[in-house]
């Protein structure tokens, strides 16, 4: 590994970075915000951005950031979205076994919810996670739904400046050097991921990898292509 070479306690580029210590954009803060007040007041939000883009990122810190004394948070992903579904994966996750017949778990599921808040004091959050709903919510059957949407976050690619603040912070994390990438190199990677985190992670990775192998310190735009061409697939960092 490229930690030694560079001085490094930590890995930078990794998925395992403390929910505290990931790099917060202008466009996280907001959504953080707008999702602790959607939290507070039990609303209706929807997270939409493109893949490698930081939505899972987003859940780490927002459920990081809610205290655990008021809040009960529930995570389901399935690729099956049935109301059905739906109240068993919540009722699983509290802990209680599920009624068979859908209207019998709805009422099974909503007894639950007032006792957590009444009794325990507590607000439940439920995550869903399930990116092909957003075509469905386009459909006009799905009209109900869209209108019970209070609060619409969406997260953008990075932009040049934010790019390098989110190379440095991951640098900063890691505990070594901060001048590895020139400002080209930082170009080189901006360009090639678009600003797309996940993407930036593996052109960063890649790139110190082979210049550690190579015993460069710094790191230039034409090694950032060098591995973009010869180590990545041709390019492909998806």
């Amino acid at each position: 590994m490229y930690k030694t070479f560079y001085e490094m306690e930590r890995t930078p580029f990794t998925r395992d970075i403390p929910p505290g210590q990931l790099y917060e954009s202008a466009a996280m803060a907001d959504a953080l915000g707008r999702l602790s007040y959607v939290a507070d007041r039990q609303l209706f939000a929807v997270v939409t951005a493109d893949a490698g883009c930081g939505k899972s990122t987003l859940i780490r810190r927002f459920v990081s950031s809610l205290p655990k004394e008021d809040y009960i948070f529930l995570y389901l992903s399935d690729s099956k979205l049935t109301p059905r579904w739906f109240y068993k994966g919540m009722l699983d996750q509290l802990g209680i076994e599920s009624r068979f017949y859908r209207g019998d778990a709805k009422r099974q599921l909503q007894k639950e919810v007032e006792i957590i808040r009444g009794v325990q004091g507590k607000k439940v959050v439920c995550i869903l996670d399930e990116a092909h709903l957003l075509e469905k919510l386009r459909l006009q059957r799905y009209a109900a739904v869209r209108q019970r949407i209070d609060i619409n976050c969406v997260l953008p690619h990075l932009d040049r400046s934010e790019t390098e603040r989110y190379i440095n912070s991951h640098l900063t994390y890691a505990r070594g050097r901060q001048d590895i990438f020139t400002d080209k190199a930082v170009d080189e990677i901006y360009r090639e991921s678009t600003g797309i985190p996940r993407r930036i992670n593996r052109i960063c990775n890649g790139s110190l990898m082979y210049a550690s192998q190579q015993n460069k310190r710094l790191i230039d735009e034409h090694l950032v292509r060098y591995v973009l061409e010869h180590e990545m697939l041709g390019g492909d960092v998806k």
